[in-house]
C-alpha cells in the first residue's frame, strides 16, 4: 500500500488529532512544547505536509488521551 497525503484515513487522522487538540483547549504551541518539538511538527502533520511516524501517533495519543481502539475506530468508520 503507498501512501498518499491526500487519502481518505490520512485526512481522517489528521482532522481526529486536530480535534482532539482543539478539545483539549491546547493551542498548536502548547502541543509542540509538551512534544519537546518545533511547533511546525504539529503544523506540519495538521496540514498534510509531513507524514507521522507509528511511534509519533502513539506519542500523540498518549498526550492528547486518545485511546487507540478509539484512534483505530474513527479510521475504519
Amino acid at each position: 500500500m503507498l501512501r498518499k497525503r491526500d487519502s481518505l484515513q490520512e485526512e481522517k487522522l489528521r482532522s481526529f488529532l486536530r480535534m482532539k487538540r482543539k478539545k483539549m483547549g491546547l493551542s498548536q504551541v502548547e502541543l509542540s512544547e509538551m512534544c519537546n518539538l518545533p511547533q511546525s511538527f504539529v503544523s506540519k502533520y495538521e496540514t498534510g505536509e509531513r507524514y507521522l511516524t507509528f511511534l509519533e501517533v502513539l506519542s500523540l495519543c498518549k498526550l492528547l488521551n486518545i485511546k487507540l481502539d478509539d484512534l483505530v475506530r474513527e479510521l475504519e468508520s
